[in-house]
């Protein structure tokens, strides 16, 4: 890989109305996400945040390639992010939750 080739990872908007429809926040939410296969994220920027959920396995091949910045792609748009906190399982090590910043 070079060194100018920048990481894409896609992501999808998590949303967080808690309505009759299904809980879509909260600890048994991530939990079911995890388990699906998706990682929740937030994209902390100028004063707000937004919760998303990207494919773990997709940040770890990041990671051991591309560093900390890659091209994150929601809903069609594509903007730069940086990995500002990564939390991992404290036995497993594999990644609970991560916090992005744009760049």
């Amino acid at each position: 890989m070079s060194e100018l080739e920048v990481f894409t990872i896609e992501g999808r908007a998590r949303k967080l109305d808690n309505g009759p429809e299904g809980v879509s926040s909260g600890k048994s939410y991530t939990r079911k996400a995890r388990a699906a296969g998706w990682l929740p994220a937030n994209i902390i920027g100028k004063g707000k945040s937004q919760p998303i959920e990207i494919q773990p396995k997709l940040l770890e091949k990041v990671f051991m390639y591309g560093g900390r910045k890659f091209e994150l792609e929601l809903s069609g748009k594509k903007q730069m992010v940086k990995v500002h906190e990564l939390q991992l399982h404290p036995v497993k090590r594999t990644p609970l939750h991560v916090d992005l910043m744009s760049v």
